[in-house]
């Protein structure tokens, strides 16, 4: 009886072990889940920004624009009210040389957004790339643990199995085989009786 209860006992072990390490499998899992999933808002999070700093970039842009006009409006003004025609000669060579400068500070303003924004778009891409690793990561370690809880369960009841035949099986089976092996040799036993 006690021999049968530790092979019992062997059984359970091993089902419980195998238990455990399949749920945690599943935490394993759902933990890479999470971090992908967080990975991913982050990603969000860095587009949203991209495209927040090329709206700010436009809008910086069309400011510098604006005020490049107005420098050009008052420098206009001042001239006119020297007297001086501003069609023509040193006071156009003025005009042109702030509208040229007013560009290139609105085209240098578009660029910094547009690096910003590209800055956000590589961040938001590493997040993205770091959730599908998480994920995958997950996936593959909780795959190891749902082996190793199948292996768990095959040893154990393997485990078992081999106690099972020293301590009662095998003992039981040479038993009979001894009975077996008497019946046969008994001279009186002819296996039949015939009633004579």
């Amino acid at each position: 009886m006690g021999d049968t209860a530790s092979l019992g006992l062997n059984l359970a072990s091993a089902a419980t072990s195998a238990m455990g390490q399949y749920r945690q499998a599943g935490a394993i899992t759902e933990q890479g889940q999470y971090a992908a999933q967080a990975a991913l808002q982050n990603a969000t999070l860095a587009k949203a920004q991209a495209t927040d700093a090329t709206t700010r970039g436009a809008y910086a842009e069309s400011l510098q624009r604006q005020g490049t006009r107005q420098l050009i409006g008052s420098q206009r003004a001042a001239l006119a009210a020297q007297g001086i025609d501003i069609g023509s000669g040193t006071a156009l060579d003025v005009q042109s040389s702030t509208a040229y400068l007013g560009e290139l500070d609105a085209l240098m303003v578009r660029n910094n957004a547009a690096r910003e924004a590209w800055g956000y778009q590589v961040e938001a891409g590493g997040y993205t790339q770091q959730a599908q690793m998480a994920k995958a990561q997950a996936e593959n370690t909780a795959a190891g643990m749902r082996g190793q809880a199948f292996n768990t369960l095959l040893t154990g009841a393997l485990d078992t199995y081999g106690k099972y035949r020293t301590t009662i099986g095998q003992p039981q089976k040479e038993a009979a085989a001894a009975t077996a092996k008497a019946f046969v040799k008994s001279p009186k036993n002819t296996g039949f009786s015939v009633g004579y």
